[in-house]
């Protein structure tokens, strides 16, 4: 076999390596994208058709219904809600036993850090104890400022969560919502902020 066939045969398999890779990652942004938007779309209809004293309710915005009100470790609530028209919000949903979230916990406290002026980060810990969870972040070494624990995993439910990690960035009005489902790479995670910054 001569050696510009080796370059050839070398070239088409990672020709075809990288279209693999493409397409599995706009799956995993997409697949949660739509789930979301169809949720939303199915509940603001329903608020649009539901009568009170003869007139129609709107939904102020388009995730009113995927409010929601969670502890964090310290006991204290908080509420999707309260984020509203103030900065972007990446809502990032976890577990201790995910590697793959202990791998980009750092990436993301540093993009917490980096941007914290124009975005609030949102750490949901899915159907695991305060204890446990305690105890995880402090061997880590990791902090963060909003880390809400989902002990019935009801607001996972809510947001057709079906796999760990997954992140999902709401822009400032609370009009747009997407989401990345699994190990997705810093660089196009922290691309799709800056695109929810500058709406």
């Amino acid at each position: 076999m001569n050696k510009r066939r080796i370059i050839l045969i070398i070239s088409t398999v990672l020709l075809l390596l990288g279209t693999l890779v493409t397409s599995y990652l706009t799956k995993n942004i997409y697949d949660t994208k739509n789930y979301i938007t169809d949720n939303v779309a199915r509940e603001k209809s329903k608020e649009k058709n539901a009568k009170e004293g003869g007139v129609e309710k709107e939904n102020e915005s388009v995730i009113n219904s995927l409010d929601f009100t969670l502890k964090n470790i310290t006991g204290s609530t908080t509420s999707l809600s309260s984020f509203k028209d103030k900065k972007v919000v990446v809502i990032n949903f976890w577990a201790t036993w995910c590697s793959n979230c202990k791998k980009g916990f750092p990436d993301k406290m540093k993009l917490e850090e980096q941007y914290k002026e124009k975005v609030d980060f949102i750490f949901i810990n899915v159907q695991e104890s305060k204890e446990k969870v305690d105890e995880y972040m402090r061997e880590n070494g990791f902090t963060f400022k909003n880390n809400l624990l989902d002990l019935d995993g009801e607001v996972s439910q809510l947001y057709g969560i079906s796999g760990i990690p997954t992140t999902v960035i709401i822009n400032k009005e609370f009009t747009e919502i997407m989401g990345f489902v699994g190990d997705v790479e810093i660089g196009i995670f922290e691309k799709e902020i800056i695109k929810m910054i500058s709406k």
